[in-house]
């Protein structure tokens, strides 16, 4: 999409910062539901249900995104995703991950997946009254 600001089902979690009272909700959630073996937090047909049940099967906490992802299925809620274009088109994003050696990356870069947002460049943010919402398969989800 080249929607400056959206909504979508599915959290990205480098640079994820949640409101406080769903971060809460979450927690006392997942506190309830995680002791009972038998509850699958998957969401079928997502790639991080197939991730989840081959590396993470056997240590359910160890990947929360997965835990979170089924908490918003189940609730409703999606997450606001920016994306905004410099002056020039180029992609600019508030937060950067730095594509350090570890689980995503087998050396280091150092240099940012994208450039971040400068405050110069502010400018070309465009205010959205009424911001689109995607479904998990990136269609526009006309009715909530």
């Amino acid at each position: 999409t080249t929607d400056p600001i959206f909504f979508y089902k599915l959290l990205g979690s480098w640079g994820y910062m949640p409101k406080r009272e769903t971060w809460i909700e979450f927690r006392k959630w997942f506190h309830e539901k995680e002791p009972d073996m038998s509850f699958d937090p998957t969401v079928k047909g997502l790639l991080p249900s197939f991730w989840f049940k081959r590396q993470f099967g056997r240590q359910r906490k160890s990947m929360w995104t997965m835990w979170f992802i089924r908490f918003c299925h189940e609730h409703g809620y999606f997450t606001v995703y920016a994306n905004f274009r410099a002056g020039d088109g180029t992609p600019r994003t508030l937060a950067s991950n730095w594509k350090e050696r570890g689980m995503h990356y087998g050396r280091s870069s150092s240099s940012p997946d994208f450039l971040t947002l400068q405050r110069n460049e502010s400018d070309f943010i465009k205010y959205v009254p009424q911001p689109r919402y995607y479904d998990w398969d990136g269609s526009v989800i006309q009715t909530l």
